[in-house]
């Protein structure tokens, strides 16, 4: 199974973490926020907003079952271990402790 969210804009995503942490490979486009995150991890496909692209990408994912195999085993793990609640409060501190300590000029 795959998951397609090909937005022509897109803020974030959510359904793609929640894709991937059940195990659903994805094919976005370039344009979804975790565009950067996917390629980088080579946990789905990336695509243009062009009808060829997707078609493309399309036919690809279906000779590449073995892809579809590690992404089903390894995805779950990384969402997990990159998006826990413990992470991400850990970097929404950060960031506001940042925010909070005036610039040195």
């Amino acid at each position: 199974m795959i998951c397609c969210w090909t937005s022509y804009d897109e803020n974030f995503g959510n359904v793609v973490i929640e894709s991937l942490s059940v195990g659903t490979a994805v094919l976005i486009s370039e344009n979804v926020g975790l565009s950067t995150f996917v390629r980088e991890n080579d946990i789905g496909w990336i695509c243009q907003t062009n009808p060829a692209s997707i078609a493309k990408l399309i036919n690809d994912i279906f000779v590449q079952g073995e892809k579809l195999v590690r992404i089903r085993h390894n995805a779950p793990t990384l969402i997990e271990h990159v998006f826990s609640n413990e992470q991400l409060i850990s970097e929404y501190i950060t960031m506001y402790k940042k925010c909070l300590v005036p610039e040195k000029r």
